[in-house]
C-alpha cells in the first residue's frame, strides 16, 4: 500500500546557532547588561540635565534671604533650575535666573579664579591645558534689553514711553517673596522699639498694648535702614572700643548685652557689627564689617497687624515725614483709610482679628485686608531717603487703648550703589608713597585696570548722547588729568544707562554684598541658563519667586 505524501512525518528542525551574546561566558553577559542599563540611565540623566532641569548649590550670600548661600554643603540652598520652559519664554523681569559668568576666567596659579584676558589684551586660556572656566551664578533679572534705567533711593527706575522715569511695580507673587521681616512683636522678648512722650507702650501676655494720653501716640524708633545679617553669631563692640564680643542676633531679635550695656544691631552709629566669616561673599573686597550701604535709609515699608481689643480709636500711620501720609483709622466697629486728608475707603465691619497691611512701596500706597486690596493703589510723591524731613516713619496714635495680637514690619529689597554707580575719582587719583613696594604698585595698577574696564563697558551705554560723547573724550584724555569720566553713572535721569540689545541687567537681592551687573556689566542672552523654581534647605522645600 502506498503512503500519502501529505501524511509523511516532517524532519525534526535543526537547532539554530547560538547568538554572539549566548556564546559569551555568564559573567560577561551579566556585566554587559549592567553596563548597558547604566549607560542608558546616564544618557537620559545628561539629557534631562542639559535640556530640562538641573540642580545647583548656592555658595554665596548675594541672594539672601531669597536663597541662602554658604560654603558648607548643609547650610546652603540647593536649587532646581527650569531649562526647558526657559528655552521658550526666555528671561523675565524679576525672575531668579541662573547664568554663566560673563567675564572669561581661568584657574589662578594659587587656586581660585582669575580673568582670562589681561589689561593688555593677552589671552591666558589654552585648551586643553588651561581651559576657560564655566562658572554659573544666580541673580535676579531686573533689566531687559533696551531698558533705560537708573538706581536711586534703593529702587530701580525705568524710562516710560513719554520719556519720564518711574518705579516698576513688582508682580504680587514677587513682592510677597521680597518682603524682608525687620520687626515682629514678641520675637525678641522685652524689645519694645517705640518712643512716646505721654502714651504708654507695653507687652501684655504677648500682645502689644498702647494706652494713648495725647494725640502724638508712639513713634516706631527702630532705625529703618538697609541692614541684613544671617541669624546667628556676630562680633560686636562699641564704636571706638578695641574689644569684641560674640553675640547671637537676627533681624527680628536684634538686641544684645555687652559688658552690662544693652545694644542693638540696628544702632550702627553706636555699635560696630562684624560677620564671623567672609567665605560666603562674592568678593573678599567687601570684608567682614557691615559696609556703609547697610546704613542707608529705606523708603519702601509695610506694616501688618491684627487687633485683639480696641476701646476708642486707633490710627496706624505710615508716611515719608510730612508727605505720603497713609493712615488706617480703626474704631470698635468701623474703619476708614485716608491718604493725606482725603478719605479713600471705609467700612462698618469689625476689624478685630483680621489681618491688615499698609505699604508704601514702588511709588505706590497700598492697603490690604485679609490679603484683599481695600483700595486702589495710589501713586505717591518721590522723596529723598536721606532727607530727615522725608524719612520713612511709622506711628500708632489715637484715643483710648488698643491691643495688637500681631504687629510686624517688613521692608522691600533695597538696591545700593556699587561698581559703575560709585565715584571713582579718588580711587583713580591715588598715588604711591615713596616707600611703596612692588606689591603696592601691582595692587594700584590692578585697581585702575578694573576701573578702566568697568568704564569702557558702561560709558558707551549712557542714554544721553552728549554726555556719552563728553565722557568718552574724557576717558581718552585720562592721561592729561581729566577725571570727568570717573563720575557716578546710572544714579539719576541725567546719567541713565541703556541695556544693550541682547543683554540683561542682573542684581543680587542682598545688594550690599552682591557682585553683579553693577560691576561686571551686562549678561548676554547666550549666557542665560534657566529660571530657579525650587529652593531646598533641608528639610524645607519652597517655591522661589
Amino acid at each position: 500500500m502506498s503512503q500519502n505524501p501529505d501524511d509523511a512525518v516532517p524532519a525534526p528542525a535543526q537547532p539554530s546557532a547560538p547568538s554572539f551574546e549566548q556564546r559569551l561566558p555568564a559573567w560577561q553577559r551579566v556585566s554587559n547588561s549592567f553596563l548597558e542599563n547604566w549607560i542608558f540611565a546616564f544618557l537620559i540623566a545628561m539629557a534631562l540635565r542639559h535640556f530640562f532641569l538641573e540642580a545647583y548649590r548656592i555658595p554665596t550670600a548675594s541672594m539672601e534671604p531669597t536663597l541662602y548661600g554658604d560654603v558648607a554643603f548643609s547650610k546652603a540652598d540647593h536649587v532646581v533650575v527650569d531649562k526647558m520652559g526657559f528655552r521658550f519664554t526666555g528671561p523675565s523681569r524679576w525672575g531668579v535666573t541662573v547664568f554663566q559668568y560673563p567675564v572669561p576666567e581661568v584657574q589662578a596659579p594659587g587656586g581660585g579664579e582669575m580673568k582670562a584676558i589681561t589689561p593688555d589684551g593677552e589671552r591666558l586660556d589654552s585648551f586643553p591645558f588651561r581651559p576657560l572656566l564655566q562658572r554659573n551664578f544666580v541673580k535676579r533679572c531686573v533689566g531687559m534689553p533696551d531698558d533705560v534705567f537708573y538706581i536711586e533711593g534703593g529702587d530701580l527706575w525705568l524710562q516710560q514711553a513719554d520719556g519720564s522715569f518711574g518705579i516698576p511695580a513688582k508682580p504680587p507673587r514677587v513682592q510677597k517673596a521680597l518682603w524682608l521681616p525687620i520687626y515682629q512683636h514678641g520675637a525678641d522678648p522685652g524689645y519694645l522699639p517705640w518712643r512716646a512722650s505721654r502714651s504708654t507702650i507695653s507687652d501684655l501676655d504677648g500682645k502689644l498694648h498702647f494706652s494713648f494720653a495725647d494725640d502724638q501716640g508712639a513713634l516706631f524708633s527702630q532705625p529703618l535702614i538697609n541692614l541684613y545679617i544671617k541669624p546667628g553669631p556676630v562680633n560686636v563692640r562699641p564704636r571706638g572700643s578695641n574689644r569684641w564680643q560674640q553675640v547671637e542676633v537676627s533681624l527680628l531679635a536684634p538686641t544684645f548685652t555687652f559688658a552690662g550695656e544693652q545694644g542693638s544691631i540696628y544702632d550702627l552709629r553706636s555699635w560696630e557689627v562684624n560677620r564671623l566669616t567672609t567665605a560666603d561673599l562674592d568678593s573678599q573686597r567687601y570684608g567682614s564689617s557691615l559696609n556703609a550701604t547697610m546704613s542707608e535709609r529705606i523708603r519702601d515699608l509695610r506694616v501688618t497687624y491684627e487687633i485683639a481689643e480696641i476701646h476708642g480709636e486707633a490710627i496706624i500711620l505710615l508716611s515719608h515725614g510730612g508727605m505720603n501720609r497713609l493712615a488706617m483709622h480703626v474704631r470698635d466697629k468701623g474703619w476708614a483709610i485716608y491718604f493725606g486728608d482725603q478719605e479713600m475707603a471705609q467700612g462698618s465691619e469689625d476689624l478685630r482679628h483680621r489681618r491688615v497691611s499698609l505699604a508704601l512701596v514702588d511709588g505706590l500706597a497700598r492697603v490690604w485686608i485679609d490679603d484683599e486690596e481695600a483700595m486702589s493703589a495710589l501713586p505717591i510723591a518721590t522723596v529723598a531717603v536721606d532727607d530727615a524731613a522725608t524719612q520713612t516713619r511709622l506711628q500708632v496714635r489715637g484715643e483710648g487703648q488698643v491691643q495688637f495680637r500681631h504687629f510686624a514690619v517688613d521692608r522691600d529689597v533695597h538696591y545700593t550703589h556699587d561698581g559703575i554707580m560709585n565715584d571713582h575719582r579718588q580711587a583713580w587719583g591715588q598715588r604711591l608713597s615713596a616707600f611703596a613696594g612692588a606689591q603696592e604698585a601691582a595692587l594700584l595698577a590692578a585697581q585702575r585696570a578694573q576701573i578702566l574696564e568697568t568704564r569702557r563697558i558702561f560709558i558707551p551705554a549712557l542714554a544721553d548722547e552728549r554726555l556719552r560723547q563728553r565722557l568718552m573724550t574724557s576717558m581718552e584724555n585720562r592721561d592729561t588729568g581729566d577725571m570727568d569720566w570717573l563720575r557716578p553713572l546710572g544714579v539719576s535721569p541725567e546719567t541713565a544707562l541703556r541695556v544693550p540689545a541682547g543683554g540683561y541687567l542682573l542684581l543680587g537681592d542682598n545688594s550690599p554684598f552682591s557682585l553683579d551687573s553693577r560691576t561686571w556689566g551686562w549678561v548676554p542672552a547666550a549666557n542665560m541658563r534657566g529660571t530657579v523654581i525650587l529652593g531646598v534647605l533641608f528639610p524645607r522645600v519652597r517655591r522661589i519667586r
